[in-house]
């Protein structure tokens, strides 16, 4: 019953839509978000022939989360359908491109900005001690993340390395489905169990999310596959240095500054590069702290900047 709700109620503000995209005959209609992919591509169909408007959409991801290939058709038709795609990363683009069929001078790339953060000045650090190296993995917990290969990953680190073992805590923080959670606790408790991980499967009030986050040493992004992370944007905004596997657009900061590492998805990588971070801020906690390289950071993505290339791709629809 909610989803028939859901769905009248998501079909009237496109009728909305439809309705000022007549009345006021804009040139250009960006669209942000896709919810309900079916009824999204029959919308978009009816805007674009009888207003004829030029439609920009963001595609912050290729295809919805957690549904593989089952909106791929779908999409297929949507990427014909309008004018412009913007996509926050190279990586993104170029998989639009050969998967889609859609040629690559319809899809630009603008980076996301940077996520605000709060004054956490008025938060309490959620962390037990300040003095271990904290590593954190935090947001809504899905397969996708690569959480399970991680713990692996950071399970034969401690067996190899006392000092990392000694030294480094992992927090898992996020609410995860009923399946993968017994799947990140199986993969806790088989083999070698170190009592450096720390997982707390549930939602968590912003308060937390920010106190974590902003008294954290290091942000892991170990993802499978993903275009661009909230939780990576965020983490800049607190100046984290960050460790991130090559999926989507999750380098792409680091081809901007130093500002922390990268691995391949394969466990030695991954191995390697999580001691390689992990002994460069064991020698100093602002290792990744250059105030030159967070320069570049912010510049890249600004706000100011990424509103004035977006404005080119309207103003090339009205010509």
């Amino acid at each position: 019953k909610n989803r028939i709700i859901k769905t009248i109620s998501y079909s009237l503000s496109w009728i909305k839509i439809l309705y000022y995209s007549f009345k006021l005959k804009p040139q250009a209609i960006h669209i942000q978000w896709l919810r309900i992919p079916r009824i999204d591509l029959i919308f978009i169909k009816i805007l674009k022939r009888i207003t004829g408007v030029n439609i920009v959409y963001t595609a912050h991801n290729v295809l919805p989360h957690n549904t593989h290939n089952k909106y791929k058709k779908i999409f297929v038709k949507i990427y014909s359908t309008v004018s412009n795609i913007i996509v926050h990363a190279e990586q993104t683009k170029n998989e639009i491109a050969n998967d889609f069929n859609v040629t690559k001078n319809r899809i630009q790339v603008i980076p996301h900005g940077i996520l605000n953060n709060i004054n956490t000045n008025y938060i309490a650090n959620k962390f037990k001690d300040n003095d271990h190296i904290h590593f954190l993995i935090i947001g809504g917990i899905s397969k996708y993340k690569g959480i399970t290969e991680f713990i692996s990953v950071w399970k034969n680190t401690c067996k190899k390395n006392e000092n990392f073992n000694r030294t480094c805590q992992l927090y898992i923080l996020g609410k995860a489905s009923d399946d993968y959670h017994i799947k990140i606790c199986n993969c806790l408790s088989e083999d070698y169990s170190p009592n450096s991980i720390f997982y707390y499967n549930a939602e968590l009030s912003d308060e937390d999310f920010n106190s974590y986050l902003s008294n954290c040493d290091v942000v892991v992004l170990p993802y499978i596959q993903i275009s661009q992370s909230g939780v990576l944007l965020k983490s800049l905004s607190y100046k984290k240095p960050i460790l991130v596997s090559d999926a989507g657009g999750l380098t792409q900061p680091l081809e901007v500054g130093y500002i922390g590492e990268k691995f391949s998805w394969d466990i030695k990588n991954a191995e390697e590069m999580l001691l390689i971070i992990f002994n460069n801020i064991n020698i100093s906690r602002q290792y990744y702290s250059s105030s030159d390289e967070w320069k570049k950071i912010f510049s890249f993505y600004s706000w100011e900047e990424i509103g004035k290339k977006t404005s080119d791709i309207y103003n090339r629809n009205t010509n």
